[in-house]
């Protein structure tokens, strides 16, 4: 089965940003070979922090089974129980926030002048991302003039302003020292451990030699790669898609008229070991009261396991028939609505299509690996290459 480029532009930006330097040696996609390209792929993955796949599924019902007002012991009225660890995908509608232009002014401030002695570069409309720079830059606080002393808060007793010259005189009187007072030896000692010091110091920065940037390896260049990878991996996760593969399928299911699909999702995750499963909520309505609503339990370990549980909910479901004529007494007094519950686990490999059987639904799942862009299976090459050299 051919897998899908997780994100085309994506690879693009890869062979522009990490282009090995002069002097590296570079692999064309179209040079590596079958048996390289499964093992970089492999060892890529391995390189990476989390174990991705694209997870698709596909819940479908039966119209000509369990119809309404009919008595079925299979419909459940108990409460219903959510995981707590319950997590939502991102519509694909959702709104995205506008850009700011650079040069925006906050609705609630004023716009700043922008008068041409003010301003060293005019604004230009036709070039957004032009700085308006003023002449000067604004002058550092201890730089600034002492401000003028308020009348208020000076000192106007004699005995206040005797003792702040006292104290003035006595810190003049630390600080410079009468050199008549300070004994020669000492003196001359302490000059010479500063003449000493600076001597030792020139010494040591004459010695050193200007610092070398080490060559980046072309094992570097790929790790780096691998997290820009998985970084838009993130990105990506767990947002629905559209690039189905499974459309086959669905199209075949809407051929059969006894058989309506009831949700069709895709998206990528990033799937956890068997200890702390993902669960993602499933939900779809095809009315106000009819439709499915659960979630989807992933895990990894040997295999790749899955446990769906889905609630199909419609008016009237299970409920005896209801009398319902002028003058007739009703057979049921209260009505409480109940639901079909398909709860079951499988363990399956990747790209294998599972189905799971059910008296009124179908459920189609399919777990796909990632596939490794060629830009990084073109630096798994170099570097294999690079590593092989230096063993000889």
């Amino acid at each position: 089965m051919k897998l899908r480029v997780t994100h085309a532009g994506f690879v693009i930006l890869l062979l522009a940003a990490f282009t090995p330097s002069d002097g590296a040696t570079s692999t064309s996609a179209a040079s590596i070979s079958a048996a390289d390209r499964e093992r970089g792929t492999e060892e890529i993955r391995d390189l990476l922090r989390e174990r991705w796949f694209f997870v698709e599924i596909v819940v479908f019902e039966r119209l000509d089974v369990l119809e309404f007002n009919v008595v079925e012991d299979l419909v459940r009225h108990s409460p219903r129980a959510w995981p707590h660890n319950l997590t939502e995908l991102v519509p694909v509608t959702a709104p995205q926030p506008e850009p700011v232009p650079l040069n925006a002014v906050p609705p609630d401030t004023e716009p700043p002048d922008l008068a041409a002695d003010q301003y060293r570069f005019p604004l230009v409309a036709q070039c957004r991302g032009y700085p308006s720079l003023p002449i000067e830059d604004p002058v550092h606080p201890s730089l600034l003039p002492d401000p003028a002393p308020d009348p208020l808060f000076q000192d106007t007793d004699p005995l206040l302003q005797d003792a702040d010259a006292i104290f003035q005189d006595a810190d003049a009187s630390v600080q410079d020292p009468d050199p008549s007072m300070q004994d020669p030896d000492e003196a001359a000692i302490a000059d010479s451990d500063i003449a000493d010091n600076d001597v030792a110091d020139d010494a040591i920065t004459d010695g050193l030699t200007p610092a070398i940037p080490l060559p980046v390896s072309a094992r570097d260049r790929l790790l780096r790669a691998i997290e820009e990878f998985e970084g838009e991996l993130v990105n990506q996760s767990l947002s629905v898609r559209t690039d189905f593969d499974l459309t086959p399928h669905v199209k075949a299911i809407n051929r059969q008229r006894t058989l309506r699909p009831l949700l069709h999702q895709r998206w990528l995750h990033a799937v956890p070991p068997r200890a702390s499963p993902a669960t993602v909520l499933l939900s779809a309505q095809q009315t106000d009261t009819t439709g499915i609503e659960g979630f989807l339990n992933l895990s990894v370990g040997r295999y790749l396991h899955i446990a769906p549980t889905i609630w199909y909910h419609a008016p009237l479901l299970g409920q005896a028939p209801v009398v319902d004529l002028p003058g007739a007494t009703p057979m049921i007094t209260e009505r409480t609505d109940g639901y079909l519950e398909l709860e079951q686990s499988r363990r399956l490999r990747s790209e294998e299509l599972h189905y799971i059987d059910h008296p009124k639904l179908g459920v189609l799942v399919q777990l796909t690996p990632i596939e490794i862009p060629d830009a990084l299976l073109s630096f798994w090459v170099t570097a294999r290459h690079e590593a092989q050299s230096e063993t000889f």
